[in-house]
């Protein structure tokens, strides 16, 4: 890992936050799916104010066709997955092609679902079927232990905003604290242990002040 550049471990970094951030998108995507079909008619814009995303969008039609696909926002689906594509292309030699081919399934599997509306959850299963097997494919395939931690941080800290933003239980936000704690002992980038010694008894509280947490979480790692 000492042999990559800091712009290299950025590309890493962001590689996991945006691959998380895809994957919990399209899961929530399709959690929410029904209801915007079948109940209330604003259902989508609680999906904008709980992930914390602009509402850009002109009703739930929009909505459905918009987030997932639209190219020109930064905010959708399939910006996210052409970000992380982005970052892990520069990083074929280290991640391997059989690794990379997953996220050009998965940009596939969206473009199928645009095509075909009738296949859109398919084609959204199929999405975080090959984003799963990404990971997989990183742990069997990629050697360097602190290449796939970095990814893993970026991963962890984009799971860990999202558990804030949505106030997830407790007993979530510790599981999740924790993987990211273990991942920063292994990746090799700097980071505030005062941050890390003011969080974590944040998240043991009964009470947990979440936008507080979620304010701390950004200004741990500057990558």
């Amino acid at each position: 890992m000492g042999i990559f550049s800091s712009e290299k471990i950025s590309n890493l970094y962001w590689l996991g936050r945006y691959l998380d951030r895809t994957q919990s998108a399209l899961k929530l995507f399709m959690d929410y799916f029904d209801l915007m079909i079948d109940g209330d008619k604003n259902t989508y814009r609680t999906f904008c104010q709980t992930t914390g995303i602009p509402d850009v969008y002109a009703d739930k039609a929009d909505f459905i066709h918009q987030y997932p696909f639209d190219t020109t926002n930064p905010h959708s689906v399939i910006s996210n997955v052409n970000r992380a594509f982005d970052n892990a292309v520069v990083m074929r030699d280290t991640l391997g092609s059989d690794t990379l081919a997953y996220l050009q399934m998965v940009l596939y599997d969206l473009r199928s679902a645009e095509s075909n509306e009738e296949r859109l959850m398919i084609g959204m299963q199929n999405a975080i079927d090959h984003l799963l097997a990404f990971w997989g494919c990183l742990d069997d395939m990629v050697d360097d232990e602190a290449t796939r931690n970095t990814i893993k941080l970026g991963k962890q800290v984009e799971h860990l905003e999202l558990d804030l933003r949505l106030k997830r239980p407790r007993s979530c936000l510790q599981r999740d604290y924790k993987r990211l704690e273990n991942r920063l002992l292994h990746s090799f980038l700097p980071y505030d242990q005062a941050l890390i010694d003011t969080i974590e008894p944040m998240l043991l509280q009964d009470s947990v002040d979440h936008e507080n947490a979620l304010m701390l979480l950004h200004q741990l790692l500057v990558v």
